[in-house]
C-alpha cells in the first residue's frame, strides 16, 4: 500500500483509493488528488474523521456506505443526469 496526500492506494490494478478527511484540518491539495483519481477512472472512497465530508468535484457526490458499521465511509459517485 502506498500513501500520498493522506490517500492510500493499493499498487495493483484496479487501484483503490481511500482518502482520510478531517474537516478541522482541510488540505487544498487533497481536492486536486481526488480530481486526478477521478480522471483515472478508479474508485474513490473517503473516510470522514470530523463532522463533514470534503466537497465533491462538480458533477459528483459522496454516497455514504451504509453497509459499513462506522457510518464514516463514503464512495464518490457521478450524479444522475450530469
Amino acid at each position: 500500500m502506498r500513501y500520498n496526500n493522506n490517500a492510500a492506494t493499493v499498487p495493483h490494478k484496479p487501484a483503490i483509493c481511500c482518502i482520510w478527511y478531517d474537516d478541522a484540518n482541510p488540505d487544498p491539495a487533497r481536492e486536486q488528488t481526488v480530481k486526478k483519481i477521478v480522471r483515472s477512472g478508479e474508485p474513490v472512497f473517503l473516510y470522514r474523521c470530523g463532522g463533514k465530508v470534503q466537497p465533491p468535484p462538480k458533477g459528483y457526490y459522496w454516497r455514504m456506505m451504509q453497509e459499513h458499521p462506522s457510518m464514516r465511509i463514503y464512495q464518490l459517485e457521478i450524479k444522475d443526469g450530469e
